[in-house]
């Protein structure tokens, strides 16, 4: 066996090794994802000030307010002039 077959070997070994370990973390995530959404499905009442809104599930909640945050985050660096051009290729 030469030098070269060894090195084929050895990095068809690190990419299914990788594989395994993309596939365990995807999982992991995955299961993450489910916990979350089968610990938030309870309806919630929202009260702002004296205003009541109707009930929804804590995960409507929670997605939207990561999805505002989102928005009020990109319209801010947008605004702010955070945002760098991307140099074209």
């Amino acid at each position: 066996m030469n030098a070269s077959q060894e090195s084929t070997e050895k990095r068809a070994g690190w990419k299914a090794l990788l594989r395994r370990w993309r596939l365990i973390g995807y999982a992991v995530v995955w299961g993450l994802l489910l916990t979350i959404v089968l610990q938030n499905l309870e309806p919630t009442r929202i009260d702002v000030l004296f205003w009541s809104f109707a009930e929804v599930p804590k995960l409507i909640l929670v997605l939207g307010s990561m999805a505002i945050g989102v928005v009020l985050w990109e319209l801010g660096a947008l605004l702010l002039g955070l945002r760098r051009a991307r140099p074209r290729n």
